[in-house]
């Protein structure tokens, strides 16, 4: 089976920080990445500080100095997978492209060392959480359509 290894040019989309809109609970996010740094947040106050960012740079920026929420090592990987199911499920146009990968493995490659949502590509590690939750999300859109 090949591989996409980072999530750049032709692959951009899978990125987080691609303009991905969708509402949940009355809230529209831009990207998966203001969905995912502004649920970290413990106050309201906060998670409208993420929640208003201009750009999703800035948004995780924001997302790292918000106090986390109680519960936020449990639920972070639910989140992260609501915010990308949500992504692809409501832009079609988004949706066409991550089942065009076919049965390609979707690795989250950095050089910024996440070895949790990703694999850092200088050391080869990682358990590439977010590109499991892209392949199931593809499947699921395979079997919809």
């Amino acid at each position: 089976m090949g591989q996409i290894i980072e999530f750049k040019n032709k692959f951009k989309f899978l990125s987080n920080f691609t303009h991905s809109p969708f509402t949940i609970n009355n809230y529209n996010f831009s990207t998966v990445e203001h969905y995912y740094q502004t649920l970290k947040a413990k106050t309201n106050k906060e998670f409208l500080y993420v929640f208003n960012s201009p750009d999703p740079k800035t948004a995780k920026k924001r997302g790292r100095k918000v106090s986390l929420r109680g519960d936020w090592e449990f639920v972070k990987d639910y989140i992260m997978y609501t915010g990308v199911k949500n992504k692809f499920f409501n832009n079609n146009h988004l949706a066409e492209s991550l089942i065009e990968t076919d049965n390609l493995e979707l690795i989250e490659g950095n050089y910024w060392n996440d070895t949790y949502w990703g694999v850092c590509l200088k050391t080869n590690k990682g358990q590439n959480k977010l590109g499991k939750i892209l392949m199931c999300v593809r499947d699921q859109l395979k079997k919809r359509n």
